[in-house]
């Protein structure tokens, strides 16, 4: 009988629903869910300007007290390379053209304080301590190659006395053979004799200057009447 009763409740709603539906009455779901509530509000679309993508570091980022490099490996290795091509660069102008040491030394270390800046090392390098400078060690010199050629000959034993007359005078020579020439050299090599100013330079206007009064023995070549005066410089690399 109850069951008869729920039957006819049940179908008694249902039919007023229909009624009211029919009279042109708003009838509301019996179960509204919230999802559709509001079926005529638009959806809000996530606002591009609220967005934000994750940036690239800065290479050069400013802070409280200190500027901070961020630079790629690569770009690094080619900044040390080029660094260490200039530095090799200049002590081979350096040798080349004779340059003052006290020249190659500022060069070198003005390119040495720019490699550091660039890498963040000049304040560690200011506050690591220093090793009392040696003053021993001095700046490395270039390597002399030029001998002064004061005469060559076809026949050595001509050459003989001219050796033992600059011997004499404190200079020390030797002979030395070309094909076939003999040429008579001095042992002591100088920078470039044809510049001015050169210790070569000095040397060969000595040997000019002595050569004028040289008196070849008898049965020996007198080398003209100015003898030795077109002595030269040439190249040696032993």
């Amino acid at each position: 009988m109850a069951r008869t009763r729920k039957k006819k409740a049940l179908y008694e709603v249902v039919h007023r629903t229909q009624l009211k539906s029919s009279r042109g009455e708003k009838v509301e779901h019996l179960h509204p869910q919230d999802e559709h509530k509001h079926p005529d509000t638009p959806i809000k679309e996530p606002d591009e300007q609220m967005t934000k993508w994750p940036t690239a570091p800065r290479m050069v980022a400013v802070n409280p007290g200190r500027i901070e490099l961020s630079i790629p490996y690569e770009l690094a290795v080619a900044i040390i390379l080029g660094i260490v091509l200039a530095v090799v660069m200049i002590f081979w102008v350096a040798r080349r053209y004779h340059a003052t040491p006290k020249a190659i030394a500022v060069a070198a270390d003005s390119l040495t304080e720019t490699g550091s800046e660039i890498f963040g090392l000049s304040d560690a390098a200011a506050e690591a301590p220093t090793a009392p400078a040696d003053q021993s060690i001095g700046v490395i010199q270039p390597p002399k190659t030029n001998r002064i050629v004061i005469q060559a000959w076809h026949v050595r034993s001509q050459l003989e006395p001219v050796k033992q007359y600059y011997a004499d005078c404190s200079i020390e020579t030797e002979i030395r053979q070309l094909n076939e020439v003999y040429y008579l050299v001095t042992k002591e090599k100088y920078d470039n004799p044809e510049r001015s100013g050169t210790d070569g330079s000095k040397a060969k206007q000595d040997i000019i200057k002595l050569g004028a009064a040289y008196k070849a023995p008898q049965g020996y070549g007198t080398f003209g009447p100015k003898p030795f005066h077109d002595a030269y410089g040439m190249r040696f690399d032993d």
